[in-house]
């Protein structure tokens, strides 16, 4: 578990090395807490989610997660295809690298559109990452 504040008021990033990251504003957790707990099993899919909703965010395999500064999380991971642990540096505002995914935006003959709302941060991740080639074809 993660607290953190990325400009958007304070936020907790829950980690997990077996399924997706949760991040939950600490007012959310605040507002919740205020509410009555729940008294029966919650049925699912058949009934909605009951509690604190959080927002997924595509983080698995994650041992270790630190605050590196102000924009990046440092993260300790196992890579899905080799087993290895890896040391990797996060943004904080996209809590992803674009290179752990494949993509049409990657493919050589994709051209972004004039308002593609991706372009900016494509271009900002790429260069994070060290894809100069791909971070120029996204420049803004």
């Amino acid at each position: 578990m993660l607290t953190f504040d990325a400009g958007h008021g304070p936020m907790v990033l829950l980690t997990n090395s077996h399924k997706s990251a949760d991040l939950m504003s600490v007012d959310s957790i605040a507002s919740a807490s205020a509410k009555p707990g729940l008294s029966t099993p919650i049925k699912v899919p058949s009934d909605p989610f009951e509690g604190l909703k959080s927002t997924y965010i595509p983080l698995a395999g994650v041992a270790q997660i630190g605050s590196q500064d102000s924009d990046f999380f440092g993260a300790l991971r196992r890579n899905d295809e080799t087993g290895a642990m890896e040391l990797v540096s996060i943004r904080k505002v996209a809590f992803l690298r674009l290179s752990d995914f494949v993509n049409e935006y990657d493919f050589a003959d994709f051209k972004y559109g004039p308002h593609d709302p991706w372009i900016g941060i494509h271009h900002l991740l790429r260069t994070d990452e060290g894809y100069p080639d791909l971070a120029a074809r996204a420049k803004p």
